[in-house]
């Protein structure tokens, strides 16, 4: 995944015609308003689903202030009330590295392994980041990967 594509999603919503995305983000605006930027903390990487048969690499993102959830929880209602479908999973907020396109040969040999070598000259830990906006994106997808454009941004 290229840096600049590295983001938390706050709430996925699959294929939406142009019509809802302007719906959606009149339906945004001012519902940040008050909202101060969460104290976010990015964790070391960690595989997904499981280390022995990985479809990605992800980071967790946890804050004390429970932010995170409050902007999931303004973003969704704003996309219920626009009547669009969205992903139905719990909110784990994350930052994806990027994923596995096709099934890992030899996943035995994954478990137990680090994802940094203890002899690296660095080990991961956690990271402070701050999160000052929240953006609206639409993502199209091509052979070279994911292609994303910002329609809307509100500042925290």
């Amino acid at each position: 995944m290229r840096p600049k594509s590295l983001h938390l999603t706050l709430v996925f919503l699959g294929p939406v015609q142009d019509q809802d995305c302007q719906r959606l983000q009149d339906l945004l605006d001012g519902r940040f308003d008050g909202i101060s930027p969460p104290d976010t903390v990015i964790q070391p990487p960690r595989f997904f689903p499981r280390p022995t048969r990985p479809r990605g690499l992800w980071c967790p993102v946890t804050e004390s202030a429970n932010r995170l959830q409050q902007l999931h929880e303004v973003s969704l209602s704003a996309v219920d009330e626009a009547d669009l479908t969205h992903a139905s999973k719990p909110f784990r907020p994350h930052i994806t590295l990027g994923r596995v396109r096709r099934r890992f040969q030899g996943s035995r040999k994954l478990k137990g392994l680090p994802l940094i070598p203890s002899e690296a000259p660095f080990q991961p830990h956690e990271q402070k980041a701050g999160l000052a906006q929240v953006h609206l994106f639409r993502t199209n997808a091509s052979p070279q990967g994911n292609l994303y454009r910002r329609l809307a941004t509100w500042t925290l």
